[in-house]
């Protein structure tokens, strides 16, 4: 538990599953509430969208070991069968996230999943309007206050409208959530924040790439990129089980750019964390 960030840790039992036959047993777990503060939030579209990235979350969790809030903006209910079922993939969700190491629950927006072949606009009639979502996100950048920001590609990694809406409101939310005006601040809502670095994935601007294949003392000499395989295989019902989670994009899953940021370019490269003062963190005891 992350001394001072995170709060006393609460027992959760799962209130879905994995489909019959197909994911782990269901059990009792302690998780850690959600941090005062993050680090770094990883926003996605889908339970399973880690797969862009799959070194980052295990990187933050057990590498840095800092706190970090993801949240999915779908439950990726369409992509199931039969579809409509939200527990199934929330808690493959989950229980990868257990495996990468966070002591806090992934965040579920619950926005609509869909438009697979649709077109933007689908999306957002999905969501209830272009701002539903930028508005869901400027609320939790307020509420947790991240550092860094990290998404999908603009193109939606490869034109799904969720990934595209996802990142678009990111973005957004990015600058809207130190503006007032523009998103007000609703009664007992959090005051407005202004984050430092926003990362896309694949944003050829100052580029940076990030090794997730070395191998690491504190991971017992196994990568990043093995913890996210293993994490991966859970999301049973989207066919992880028997195949390398990091299939999914290769190479280009070490690949971000600094899309917006408020503290200067990075000058160094390959640390989310450049210009960004940690000394406030406090880390686990070993």
């Amino acid at each position: 538990m992350l001394a001072g960030v995170l709060g006393d840790a609460k027992t959760s039992t799962p209130t879905g599953g994995s489909q019959a036959g197909t994911g782990p047993a269901q059990l009792a777990r302690v998780y850690s509430p959600q941090p005062a503060k993050a680090a770094l939030m990883v926003v996605i579209a889908h339970p399973d969208d880690e797969a862009y990235f799959p070194g980052l979350v295990p990187y933050l969790s057990r590498v840095k070991r800092l706190p970090l809030v993801v949240i999915v903006m779908t439950s990726g209910e369409a992509g199931i069968d039969p579809p409509g079922d939200r527990r199934v993939r929330e808690e493959e969700m989950r229980q990868a996230c257990l495996v990468y190491g966070m002591p806090n629950e992934p965040i579920f927006a619950r926005f609509a999943d869909g438009a697979y072949l649709g077109t933007l606009e689908d999306n957002w009639k999905l969501w209830g309007g272009e701002e539903k979502a930028a508005e869901y996100l400027v609320q939790q950048i307020r509420r947790f206050r991240p550092d860094v920001i990290v998404t999908h590609a603009l193109d939606g990694e490869y034109g799904h409208p969720n990934h595209v809406g996802c990142a678009l409101s990111v973005t957004k939310a990015f600058a809207g959530a130190r503006d007032a005006i523009a998103f007000p601040v609703p009664p007992g809502g959090p005051a407005p924040w202004m984050p430092k670095k926003l990362y896309l994935h694949r944003w050829p601007t100052r580029p940076m790439v990030f090794r997730w294949d070395i191998p690491i003392p504190a991971l017992n000499g196994r990568t990043c990129l093995e913890v996210g395989n293993t994490g991966g295989r859970l999301h049973v019902s989207q066919g992880y089980a028997d195949k390398d989670f990091a299939e999914l994009d290769g190479d280009q899953s070490t690949k971000f750019g600094l899309y917006a940021t408020n503290v200067g370019p990075d000058r160094i490269g390959g640390d989310f964390f450049e210009n960004i003062d940690l000394g406030s963190y406090t880390r686990p005891r070993d």
